[in-house]
């Protein structure tokens, strides 16, 4: 065989149905940490705001939710704003300056940006990869109806 000749490849169509319902998974987890880690970015970008706020004040009053949905907020009296507590990483927190919580923040805004390029780059390529599957399963379907119609 020369190297000019095309070498042929079987492959079933169930296989490629299968392979194609496989890739729509993954596309779909990916959609979800995009999603992620768009929400995670939103947060930091909350916290850095507030912390701007606060950090050259003496005294600061906040109204604090008492759950995720907003039901009920506390008055909150804040005596020192010069040191706030904040996640360093693994279930681990510091007493800092804002400023060094604003920069550790910034930190994990960079690295967050960071993964979201890298998902977004994966997602490019497996929905490029997933529109060559669904061609190919278009062009057999639209040969098996031909050959039906020239039989019928």
């Amino acid at each position: 065989m020369s190297s000019k000749e095309k070498k042929k490849v079987t492959v079933s169509l169930e296989a490629i149905v299968a392979e194609l319902a496989e890739t729509r998974k993954y596309v779909e987890a990916l959609q979800s940490n995009l999603s992620q880690l768009s929400a995670e970015l939103n947060e930091i970008a909350a916290s850095k705001s507030a912390l701007e706020l606060i950090k050259d004040k003496q005294e600061v009053e906040l109204l604090t939710p008492t759950d995720t949905r907003g039901h009920v907020y506390l008055r909150t009296l804040i005596n020192d704003p010069s040191k706030v507590v904040a996640h360093i990483g693994l279930n681990y927190y510091a007493l800092l300056p804002p400023d060094k919580a604003i920069e550790l923040l910034s930190k994990k805004e960079e690295d967050i940006r960071n993964a979201i390029e890298m998902v977004r780059s994966e997602l490019s390529k497996v929905l490029q990869y997933y529109q060559n599957l669904q061609a190919v399963v278009n062009k057999l379907m639209q040969q098996a109806q031909a050959q039906q119609t020239t039989k019928g």
